[in-house]
């Protein structure tokens, strides 16, 4: 994972952040690291206790549950959100399609910038009842 600086233009290209201020932006920027996963790596393992989400910068990725794919995510997309909201057990495996380049965010950041920006907090639940 890299520990390089994150620019608020790349966290704007994620759709859950996309109408945020500038400075709202550069908060949720602050708490990112990168990282990129190479095709056929698995992001997440089903049954796993989640200590992150992921936002897809670039790249594809499959969702899959009892190895049946049950979708494909590309960029501007988090994974992960649901396990992290609700300290769950993974319920999926998300594997790299490509290589795929993605903002991590540790689940601590996730919990600040769900107490920092309500906003977030609103989306990232709605997309997490999406997905159940």
């Amino acid at each position: 994972m890299s520990e390089s600086s994150i620019s608020p233009d790349r966290v704007r290209a994620i759709d859950v952040f996309s109408g945020l201020s500038d400075e709202e932006l550069r908060q949720v920027a602050a708490l990112a690291r990168e990282h990129t996963f190479e095709p056929g790596k698995e992001l997440i393992h089903h049954d796993d206790w989640p200590d992150d989400m992921l936002a897809l910068e670039d790249g594809e990725v499959e969702v899959r549950r009892d190895g049946d794919v049950v979708a494909t995510l590309k960029a501007g997309c988090v994974v992960g959100e649901r396990g992290v909201l609700r300290r769950a057990l993974r319920n999926a495996d998300v594997v790299a399609k490509t290589e795929v380049r993605a903002l991590y965010f540790h689940r601590n950041k996730v919990r600040t910038l769900r107490d920092d920006l309500p906003e977030i907090d609103d989306r990232l639940q709605a997309l997490a009842a999406q997905r159940d």
